[in-house]
């Protein structure tokens, strides 16, 4: 199972006080004790709102050297009893909104003011402008840290160990505990065969590994394995279940099909087939169009380039969100906006096991995430899912159609066409056979206006002809031909049928969902209050959460026909010293 990787300052703060207690005889500690209540129940009104309520801003120390409404002191160092704030919690009127602050963290918020309400940080000077606050304390956290390679464990009597299973023996030891007995043989291929195809062994492999007794029997059964198609079917579901695929777009009752979905299934099972290296596997799905400088200009002659497809079929992982934009929708900019929405879910669920979704509409209340941070990572995504300039699902399928196939397409629906000519001129000719017998049933002194009647396109007729045609109507024939005859009738549905027949040997046009930009896109993005799309405040340029780096990225790459920021983002994601990808991958695996 994937740990979790969301830093909640709450939890951070709790392990803290379990593990540490309270420092220098009973004084708490501000930055891993106190601060995370305040931001639990205090600061998303007093400080991270546009307007703090009663002008109190309790995100930094030395802003709540302040006073109330009413002239009290928010905070008095050394005097609880003085500080207006403890007397709010204490009567139950604040926090006003949500839980009550619970007995023990008021105690330890007690304890804090009355030690004198010290801190152990520098905090900013200055004016602080509304939104998430990042701490020192919150950059500590461990999963924030760069990947280190630690020392691997070694054990004289088993120097054999993977450094996997020396890592968990030496937890196990630090416990005085050890490695469970070794499975006999049958049931080791049986374990690792399920593991890794998903699928049982045979009787007869069951047998042939048991009875092997090479020292490299286990580590052949394991190549085998890997080596088997059935490996990349079996763990490509595990990636995409996270990728969020499906072969309908998933969008509340109108849930239409993906005819395509299948291409994107079959690249991440041929990755993984192929031993595609995680950077390449992860850059391809977020960029593959700009690591090969394709637009929605180049895009139709690019699918058809082997050494191109599949980085383009790899970003299909982007469309893999529930979008609804190509049916029938009650608010359909909305709909868009939900879709873009959905996207940034599974991008940063799937690679940095972070839930961001919330900081759509107001930041983080536990997790040092911003909104101002939420819609800068949202328009690395903009040039490529503009809402304004949206494209629905089925447009952007493109055809797989070559040049060859479309010539051979072209030949076949000639010949076919001249088929349905022949078969066209035979019905014709039959109901005039009919029509000269019918027409004698006409008074002869209306039969040739009668015959131009007949002859005139019903769009063309004159009121006149239209009566007439309508007086004989029975004298037309112009029914179907199998009602006057059956025999002539038969021949020209056996003439049509020649046609469809050799229709049916054209080449199968296939399509592929993918992902580009348009020609040298790059649209203004700005941040939503309170996710509405239809309340555009601020312009924001794209960028990484603030807690987690501050990598390059253009705003438009002047040396690529795209704008270059999916493809500077994914090499972020890749490069090895962002502190998130490798950990939620090791976990994921």
């Amino acid at each position: 199972m994937a740990l979790p990787l969301r830093p909640s300052l709450v939890m951070l703060a709790a392990f803290l006080a379990a593990s540490a207690g309270l420092r220098a005889a009973g004084e708490p500690n501000y930055e891993t004790q106190i601060r995370p209540i305040f931001k639990e129940h205090c600061t998303h009104c007093h400080g991270e709102e546009e307007k703090p309520k009663g002008g109190i801003d309790l995100r930094l120390r030395r802003t709540m050297d302040a006073k109330t409404e009413d002239g009290a002191p928010v905070l008095t160092p050394g005097h609880p009893d003085q500080s207006a704030m403890l007397k709010l919690i204490r009567a139950g009127e604040m926090p006003k909104k949500g839980k009550k602050m619970p007995e023990a963290q008021v105690a330890l918020l007690e304890a804090w003011i009355k030690a004198g309400a010290k801190i152990n940080e520098t905090e900013p000077t200055g004016v602080m402008p509304p939104g998430v606050f990042i701490s020192a304390s919150d950059r500590k956290f461990w999963s924030f840290q760069p990947v280190t390679k630690p020392s691997i464990p070694h054990f004289s009597d088993t120097p054999e160990l993977s450094p996997i299973d020396a890592f968990v023996r030496a937890k196990l030891k630090a416990k005085e505990l050890d490695f469970a007995p070794e499975a006999d043989r049958a049931t080791l291929i049986r374990r690792a065969t399920i593991d890794l195809t998903g699928l049982p062994a045979t009787p007869t492999e069951t047998a042939t590994f048991v009875a092997d007794t090479a020292p490299d029997a286990y580590a052949k059964l394991i190549d085998r394995l890997l080596a088997s198609t059935a490996y990349g079917e079996r763990w490509a579901r595990h990636w995409l279940d996270v990728a969020g695929y499906a072969d309908t777009n998933g969008y509340a009752d109108a849930d239409s099909v993906r005819p395509y979905a299948w291409h994107y299934r079959d690249y991440v099972i041929r990755s993984l087939n192929a031993d595609k290296p995680w950077d390449r596997f992860i850059q391809e799905q977020l960029a593959g169009d700009e690591l090969n400088a394709v637009t929605s200009t180049t895009v139709a002659a690019a699918v058809l380039d082997p050494s191109k497809i599949d980085a383009l079929t790899a970003t299909a992982y982007l469309r893999m969100g529930p979008d609804g934009t190509g049916d029938t929708v009650a608010d359909l900019e909305l709909a868009k906006n939900q879709s873009v929405a959905d996207t940034l879910r599974i991008v940063t669920t799937s690679l940095t096991g972070l839930t961001v979704a919330c900081a759509q509409c107001h930041d983080h209340r536990y997790d040092p995430i911003s909104q101002v941070d939420y819609f800068r990572l949202r328009a690395i995504f903009d040039p490529a899912l503009d809402w304004r300039k949206w494209q629905n699902p089925t447009q952007r399928t493109v055809s797989l159609y070559s040049a060859t196939d479309k010539t051979k397409a072209a030949e076949i629906e000639k010949k076919a066409a001249v088929i349905d000519a022949e078969a066209a001129k035979m019905y014709k000719d039959a109901l005039d056979v009919i029509f000269e017998q019918k027409i004698l049933d006409v008074p002869e002194a209306e039969r040739a206006a009668y015959r131009v009647a007949r002859n005139t396109v019903i769009a063309r007729r004159t009121k006149e002809q239209a009566a007439l045609i309508k007086k004989y109507f029975s004298s037309q024939a112009t029914f179907g031909l199998d009602l006057y005859d059956k025999a002539a009738d038969n021949k020209v549905v056996a003439k049509r049928a020649e046609a469809t027949a050799l229709r049916a040997t054209k080449p199968v046009e296939g399509r592929v969902s993918v992902l580009v930009e348009p020609l040298n896109a790059a649209p203004k993005s700005e941040l939503h209050h309170r996710g509405d799309h239809a309340q555009p405040r601020q312009a924001v340029t794209p960028g990484e959460l603030a807690i987690l780096g501050n990598p390059a990225i253009p705003v438009d790459d002047p040396k690529l026909p795209t704008t270059g920021r999916r493809l500077a983002y994914a090499q972020w994601l890749t490069s090895g010293q962002h502190p998130l990808v490798g950990r939620t991958l090791m976990n994921r695996v």
